[in-house]
């Protein structure tokens, strides 16, 4: 995947999602957290590495 932009500050990279395992586990981490969920309308919970390969894939087909 070719990354159109990179916002990039001291504290923060953000980027779009790459072909990296750790794209898939670092998402799987910070969405199965129930504070996290609770006020997301469409995230399920408990949050998979299935969960995150779709979506990484629906963001991927965006591009």
């Amino acid at each position: 995947m070719m990354v159109r932009d990179v916002l990039k500050t001291k504290r923060l990279t953000l980027r779009g999602f790459g072909d990296k395992k750790s794209d898939v586990d670092d998402l799987v981490k910070g969405c199965n957290n129930i504070n996290v969920t609770k006020w997301l309308l469409l995230l399920p919970y408990p949050y998979q590495k299935k969960d995150a390969l779709e979506w990484i894939n629906h963001c991927q087909k965006k591009l």
